[in-house]
């Protein structure tokens, strides 16, 4: 095997994790090892980009010899990173203000939240959307908000929306930003089932922050560790930029790392927690002094996972096939459950294989497409019964047991599949 084949992903899965280890300081020659031939750096630009961290390439490499189609394309993808910060913390503002005087319950996380108050510099840290956590009593007054301002809801096909329990509305702003506009911190109605932690708990908990010029709800340090690591489980573990954000927040709240073990367990999440951290610490590396609090799991599924990782170590995960992504979607509350719900991912796949439009389709292995979103059913009366469900949604109550709800339970009034295990948004 040649430096730079396209076979020689460990060379390349080395170099991502020392670009991100960097923080943004260039360190010329030391981590190319001399000039980058095309291919390697070919291969490093696209593996960048799947794991959404092409601003720390990019500052890690500005000052080493990387062919000029690399550099260019590299220089490229931080500038419009940069770009997008800009307007997203903009909007941010405007939107701060539009709710303020309506008494509005939310909070803003994920990427701009992450970006600013996380990292050493908010450039190192990309994101294509401004994610909002609204409460459920307020989240139609929310959304009717955005549309007064020119704001358009992505989603049209309210019978779907209302089937899987749509925890989140995409909504297109006229300066082109996606606001996604989370009424709950799942995606569906399933995975509200297999975790206790609500909107209405995380916005009691919220805190404020000063987000560049503008001072705004964020989520509590230690619910912003537990949401970020259940969401890199969720979608799969397989982006380093998702293991990123859950090693700086360790890092960050290791003195609290006991406490924030205790909450993860009291709402179901400490094997989630358990399978990142154990990603984390393989790819990136983690102090022994957070290692030490406990927060690692010997049950068999997180067994399954170290070995998983072991095979294949996420910067080793530069595109194509993503199999393995679905046992750690799969991930619930306790072994069993993580097992019960693999084996409905693995129905899901088949039957979107043998039939498109099974009602099996909608679960872990595949979301409805977007033209099945824009497919516009239901009307306004429609519409009006998906905010009727989430007004009425009521307070988690998964069992200690982690045992789910049987197949068909109500969301609203409607019925759902336990479908599907992706990690939203």
């Amino acid at each position: 095997m040649t430096p730079g084949s396209r076979r020689d992903r460990p060379a390349v899965g080395a170099l991502l994790v020392s670009s991100i280890l960097s923080d943004g300081q260039a360190r010329p020659g030391s981590l190319a090892g001399g000039p980058m031939d095309i291919t390697t750096a070919s291969d490093l630009l696209a593996a960048a980009s799947f794991h959404h961290v092409l601003p720390a390439v990019h500052l890690a490499f500005r000052n080493d010899d990387v062919p000029g189609p690399v550099a260019a394309a590299l220089k490229e993808g931080y500038e419009r990173s940069v770009r997008f910060r800009l307007l997203a913390l903009a909007e941010l503002g405007r939107l701060a203000e539009l709710w303020s005087g309506q008494g509005t319950r939310w909070l803003v996380f994920k990427g701009p939240a992450l970006a600013e108050l996380l990292y050493p510099r908010p450039d190192l840290r990309s994101y294509a959307d401004l994610d909002i956590l609204v409460h459920p009593g307020d989240f139609e007054q929310a959304v009717t908000s955005l549309e007064a301002v020119g704001g358009t809801v992505f989603e049209q096909n309210w019978d779907l929306a209302r089937s899987v329990g749509k925890g989140e509305l995409n909504i297109s702003l006229p300066t082109g930003l996606t606001v996604d506009l989370h009424w709950s911190p799942y995606y569906n109605a399933y995975l509200r089932r297999s975790f206790s932690l609500d909107a209405a708990t995380l916005l009691a908990r919220s805190q404020t922050a000063q987000l560049d010029a503008h001072r705004v709800p964020v989520l509590d340090a230690l619910d912003e560790l537990l949401h970020v690591a259940t969401h890199a489980c969720l979608s799969g573990t397989h982006r380093l930029y998702w293991l990123d954000d859950t090693r700086r927040l360790l890092l960050r709240e290791q003195g609290r790392l006991d406490e924030a073990l205790a909450r993860a367990t009291e709402v179901g999440l400490r094997l989630p927690l358990a399978v990142v951290i154990d990603r984390v610490d393989a790819s990136l590396g983690l102090p022994a002094s957070v290692l030490a609090v406990g927060l690692r799991d010997t049950s068999a599924w997180a067994r399954a996972s170290r070995a998983i990782t072991e095979f294949r170590p996420p910067e080793r995960w530069l595109g194509g096939q993503l199999s393995a992504s679905t046992f750690f979607r799969s991930t619930r509350s306790s072994s069993r459950a993580s097992l019960r719900a693999l084996g409905s991912s693995s129905r899901a796949a088949l039957s979107q294989l043998q039939e498109p439009t099974h009602p099996w389709r909608h679960a872990a292995a595949v979301r409805p497409s977007p033209n099945e979103w824009r497919q516009a059913t239901g009307g306004n009366a429609g519409r009006a019964a998906f905010f009727r469900d989430v007004r009425a949604t009521p307070p988690p109550t998964r069992s200690r047991s982690g045992r789910r709800e049987p197949l068909g339970v109500s969301c609203g009034g409607h019925a759902v599949a336990p479908t599907p295990s992706d990690g939203g948004s």
